[in-house]
């Protein structure tokens, strides 16, 4: 995260799911120090109809005279081994993550507990729904593939990925379910 500058984690898995880790905490609840960087919760805010917590932080290394701001979006509405019910809330969340710290061309940080189904959906969305024209799920997939072999590791999350880009573009159900979202992240950014 340092070393990149990167300011935005999305994190596609819940800490325990089935009774399983799936994941170890990575940030505090207030304040942390890891080694020589040192992590302080600014605020969480929770869209539970979304399915969205999303987690703002301020990050300092030693030595260095300025801290970063981090946002981590977590989703929290993807049942293990399935996919989820709905595409609105993840293409919510996709578009949230673009829109904060538009400017900032770092790596985008995505994980999942494996970093290959969830993941690789969310990426395969994230960069249909910035084409335009023609898109071509079959070369873009195979395009990951070469970056990340077991990408996108079920025939139902790749239809997943179809149906979300599709609802995206889709219209009117879904320009309102995204600005009602867009209103509702505001109020992050206006406490």
């Amino acid at each position: 995260i340092w070393q990149l500058n990167s300011t935005k984690i999305v994190m596609l898995t819940n800490l325990i799911e089935d009774g399983l880790r799936k994941v170890d905490k990575y940030w505090p609840e207030e304040f942390e120090k890891y080694g020589n960087i040192t992590v302080n919760l600014i605020s969480k805010h929770e869209f539970e109809k979304m399915h969205h917590v999303v987690r703002t932080f301020s990050v300092t290394k030693e030595g260095e005279s300025t801290s970063r701001s981090v946002r981590h979006f977590h989703y929290t509405g993807w049942p293990d081994h399935m996919v989820p019910t709905e595409t609105l809330p993840l293409v919510a969340l996709i578009q949230q993550t673009r829109r904060y710290k538009p400017d900032n061309k770092a790596p985008i940080v995505v994980h999942c507990s494996a970093g290959v189904g969830r993941t690789g959906v969310v990426i395969l969305m994230d960069i249909m729904m910035q084409k335009e024209g023609i898109v071509d799920f079959p070369a873009e997939l195979d395009y990951m593939r070469q970056q990340r072999v077991s990408v996108i590791e079920t025939k139902e999350q790749y239809i997943f990925a179809h149906q979300a880009v599709y609802d995206f573009f889709a219209g009117n159900e879904t320009e309102n379910y995204l600005r009602n979202a867009n209103e509702e992240y505001k109020k992050i950014d206006n406490n």
